[in-house]
């Protein structure tokens, strides 16, 4: 009886051990920190799903024709701004590959239509970006800085009454050129256009002259002011007083109208055989200025009209900026959360369009066509087969080297946590094959510190505490990650949208790991390695 009571008790100081230890790990923060983190990935996951890759669902493919047949260093250069432009946007599954001299292939994930409306307006926009004051170049895309390409802050932003701005230098013959053009013009506008087409003529919807039927004379002088450019003959006119034979026999070389009006012509156009592009809106913003009696406009989709400034007296003096140039407007919103995001996203598509630089051609988008996976859902098991075998052999190796269950749990939760982070993470933008295989890198590197982490606190060194133990293991974890960071970095900027999504799984799985993972297991370690450690 004794001896069984001895044994009951030591059962009973065994589990109240046990039930000591769990409640020590679980009342650190970084444990917390990590539960947290995974409930939350779990939470997004359930909720949001996983943007999978054109590997594994298929994609939708877009042609892109060229204007004009290039050579292959055109091609090329044309090839490279296409993915610059599509990846500055996250969007970094994203396939663009030439087909001939002539046509390019760009290719995407289906399933999500904004994404697919975004990169078609990213691809047919050239790029092509001036400033014009009272009908003179005084900036151009060519001249300017490519570093000094950034968004306005929210301070700035709000003394201008604008709700998104871009900031950006000018080398010196750019700044030479736009203290020339804007000599003496203090006051007036200068227009800054993206693709403005050249030689056009937009017919504007004859309600719109009747909204401003008190002030016509001064809209027809906003609206000649606008499109004003040297060395170009575009012009605009009214639905009632456009003629088609009087264009005909114009020097117009692109007629622009809106949908509405499309119907209502097509038969004399079709008749007559006019080639013509339709815009969404032809009605340009407009601003009042009662103090003034003035009137100009603010901003023309239809002829890319980005934003109108007033110059200041200050920068007009003749003198070239030493302290760079500011491009803001506005945006049409109901509410402040849509406000800000549409903001955002004419922020980073103005600095995405100028950083990538102008096409060298100009790109025609045709009909889109679904493509299927090239293995589709194989694709997807071989790469969760990949995934589980990596998690055995893992296992594997841990069972081995330490034949201790206590240690083989921590690593493999541990892992499962960084992975389903990790998922949760990268599958907001997209998860391809290379993504897959950087998680796979990722959570090697993750076992790897665990082990080094678990062998230093191992050692039978005397006069060296755990904490000393844990600095050292963490003196190697971190050169480790440094290393694994570097080697990934070529890759990352290398603007092969094919393999960033590997270098961004290894770099985010190695932060991960030194920030949060790393620190929650030699909590956990620290207390079940040995039983002679001491707390």
């Amino acid at each position: 009886m004794n001896q069984e009571n001895q044994k009951n008790q030591t059962k009973s100081e065994k589990s109240e051990n046990s039930n000591t230890v769990i409640r020590e790990i679980f009342s650190s923060w970084k444990v917390k920190a990590l539960a947290i983190l995974v409930i939350v990935s779990l939470a997004h996951i359930f909720i949001n799903g996983i943007k999978w890759g054109i590997d594994f669902v298929g994609g939708v493919r877009i042609p892109i024709t060229l204007e004009k047949k290039v050579d292959k260093e055109t091609m090329d250069e044309l090839i490279l701004k296409i993915k610059n432009r599509v990846s500055g946007f996250g969007l970094t599954q994203v396939k663009v590959k030439a087909i001939g001299n002539d046509l390019i292939y760009l290719e995407l994930p289906a399933g999500n239509e904004k994404e697919i409306s975004l990169v078609e307006r990213l691809v047919t926009q050239q790029g092509v970006f001036v400033g014009i004051v009272n009908g003179k170049l005084a900036i151009s895309g060519n001249s300017i800085v490519q570093n000094t390409i950034m968004p306005v802050s929210t301070n700035e932003l709000s003394h201008s009454k604008a709700d998104w701005g871009v900031r950006l230098s000018l080398d010196s013959k750019g700044n030479l050129q736009f203290a020339q053009a804007v000599k003496g013009e203090a006051n007036k506008q200068i227009y800054m256009f993206l693709d403005r087409p050249n030689n056009f003529l937009i017919i504007i919807p004859d309600d719109f002259f009747k909204n401003y039927s008190m002030q016509k004379n001064l809209l027809i002088m906003a609206l000649h002011d606008s499109i004003k450019y040297e060395n170009d003959n575009s012009s605009f006119v009214s639905e009632s007083e456009f003629n088609i034979t009087e264009y005909l026999n114009s020097s117009y070389m692109l007629l622009i109208i809106d949908k509405k009006m499309e119907s209502y012509l097509k038969s004399d156009l079709d008749r007559f055989n006019v080639s013509y592009k339709v815009v969404d809106s032809t009605k340009p913003e407009l601003v009042y200025i009662p103090q003034l009696n003035n009137m100009f406009v603010s901003e023309w989709k239809a002829i890319g009209l980005l934003t109108s400034l007033t110059l200041s007296p200050e920068v007009t003096t003749g003198t070239p900026s030493a302290t760079g140039y500011v491009i803001s407007g506005t945006v049409n919103a109901t509410n402040v959360y849509e406000k800000n995001k549409l903001a955002n996203e004419k922020t980073k598509e103005i600095i995405n369009i100028l950083k990538s630089g102008s096409l060298p051609v100009k790109v025609t988008i045709g009909n889109k066509k679904l493509i299927p996976a090239p293995l589709g859902q194989r694709f997807l098991e071989y790469s969760v087969i990949a995934l589980a075998l990596a998690i055995l052999f893992i296992s594997l190796l841990v069972s081995i080297r330490y034949r201790k269950v206590s240690i083989i749990v921590p690593v493999l939760i541990i892992s499962f946590c960084e992975i389903i982070i990790l998922i949760a993470i990268l599958g907001t933008f997209t998860i391809d094959l290379a993504t897959i295989a950087g998680i796979i890198a990722a959570i090697g590197v993750s076992v790897d510190a665990q082990i080094v982490i678990t062998d230093e606190l191992l050692k039978r060194i005397q006069n060296r505490t755990i904490e000393e133990k844990l600095k050292r293991a963490y003196e190697i974890i971190t050169i480790n990650v440094v290393v694994a960071i570097m080697a990934m970095l070529p890759l990352l900027f290398s603007g092969i949208t094919e393999i960033i999504g590997f270098a961004v799984a290894t770099i985010l799985g190695s932060l991960l790991g030194i920030l949060l993972s790393r620190p929650a297991y030699s909590q956990i370690a620290k207390y079940l390695v040995k039983e002679e450690v001491t707390i």
